[in-house]
């Protein structure tokens, strides 16, 4: 079911600094846009890799199924004067929603995940909103939004789309966006999402070149069922030396990310003395959508042991008496 929510509100807004991360964000997210996940402490992580080696894939019949909520968010970002405006005009059309729906499954085709969307709305950030604040939304009104319109159905992945929002999904053993528990879900720019000028025309080129498939959204789900970065080492820096790089799959080449986002899509070996070339095509690098298109065997494997193990009301059980 699709639906408008539309309150009106007025609001003066005076100068106020820009939002500042949460403690502990994933520190990738300096060196690149697409997104920010929060740090596994190293004992979580210790016994969470426990727990997936003994956890089981999916059994012959199973299927990971997983409904999806879209919000349009608009009026979180406190604009100056010469601003475009973050209001319901300026926002992304909801038939967008359903291009990155059909992008998901695209992606995912090989995996056993399928998603359908079950909502979509556009609303109002205003009742979440601090009076008088430039810039992006506080973590505190952030963490607000989310309880209020997750509580009711916290078996969805809510997929928040909003004008400057740092891109961040719930990891699959936490399923908290920020530090602590109970914000589930993803908060994703609308940048990100399927170009297409008649819904949404873009001021930003380099959105349009090269985020013009709807695939952040791709990445960040694989966050959110438990893939890490390819190049993220197991205590989550993303600069040190080749033998501590680790996503805890087995078939992703070590690497180092060393430039930013400008869609090189070229071969590299960062690490030339381990074999293979820097995953380049993979949807958890952070290439970006001219360059992305896969997911390896091994991350595969990963998505569906940690689904089983925190996720576990997405999978579909094998219809009766198939084999």
């Amino acid at each position: 079911m699709k639906k408008n929510v539309i309150s009106v509100s007025i609001a003066v807004t005076v100068w106020a600094a820009l939002a500042t991360m949460p403690a502990g964000a994933d520190i990738c997210q300096r060196r690149a846009r697409r997104c920010s996940t929060p740090p596994r402490p190293a004992a979580k992580a210790a016994q969470t890799e426990r727990a997936v080696a003994a956890a089981r894939r999916l059994e012959p019949g199973e299927l990971i199924v997983v409904p999806i909520a879209y919000h349009v968010v608009y009026g979180s970002y406190g604009t100056w004067a010469n601003d475009e405006p973050d209001d319901l005009a300026h926002a992304p059309a909801l038939e967008l929603t359903d291009r990155q729906t059909a992008a998901l499954n695209r992606a995912f085709r090989r995996t056993g995940i399928s998603f359908v969307t079950v909502d979509a709305e556009i609303r109002d950030f205003a009742p979440w909103s601090e009076p008088e604040r430039l810039g992006k939304p506080s973590v505190e009104e952030l963490q607000a939004m989310l309880h209020d319109l997750t509580a009711d159905s916290p078996g969805v992945l809510h997929v928040f789309l909003m004008r400057e929002a740092e891109n961040r999904a719930a990891p699959a053993e936490s399923r908290s966006i920020f530090d602590g528990e109970g914000e589930d879900g993803i908060i994703m720019n609308w940048g990100y999402l399927p170009y297409v000028e008649g819904l949404h025309p873009g001021a930003d080129r380099k959105f349009r070149r090269l985020y013009f498939e709807g695939e952040t959204l791709v990445h960040l789900v694989g966050h959110y069922a438990g893939l890490r970065h390819t190049f993220e080492a197991a205590d989550g820096d993303c600069t040190e030396s080749c033998a501590q790089t680790t996503d805890y799959v087995r078939d992703t080449p070590p690497h180092r990310w060393l430039y930013d986002d400008d869609g090189l899509c070229v071969p590299l070996d960062t690490c030339k003395a381990a074999s293979g070339l820097d995953p380049t095509t993979n949807y958890m690098n952070l290439e970006p959508d001219l360059c992305a298109s896969e997911f390896t065997p091994g991350q595969v494997e990963r998505m569906q042991r940690m689904v089983r193990l925190y996720r576990p009301n997405l999978i579909e059980p094998a219809p009766a008496g198939s084999p």
